[in-house]
């Protein structure tokens, strides 16, 4: 009875520790996977940005052209009202001239 208990013992004790050995290595593996998942994770998100900084950078070039664009349009529409004016200024004077000459 006590040789076989003893095995018993021997037998549950070498058990254990090889759960013990499993779990460490199960452990060691999650946390290897985690690690590579959040590095992967990190990496993405880091492209993201960049991808959005550039895209941003590109719309605000864009932005600043356009402004540019509408603003020289604005002043050439401004100069041709302007020389209208002093051209119907410039009819106008000579009508006057015309009318009080006759």
């Amino acid at each position: 009875g006590e040789a076989h208990r003893q095995q018993t013992d021997d037998l549950h004790s070498r058990a254990a520790q090889e759960k013990t050995r499993y779990n460490l290595a199960m452990d060691q593996q999650v946390k290897q996977q985690e690690l590579f998942l959040s590095q992967e994770y990190n990496e993405q998100l880091m492209r993201l940005q960049q991808a959005a900084q550039a895209k941003r950078a590109e719309l605000e070039q864009q932005a600043t052209g356009l402004t540019l664009e509408f603003q020289q349009r604005k002043v050439q529409e401004e100069f041709l009202a302007q020389q209208m004016g002093i051209q119907q200024q410039y009819e106008e004077a000579q009508r006057r001239i015309e009318d009080e000459m006759r």
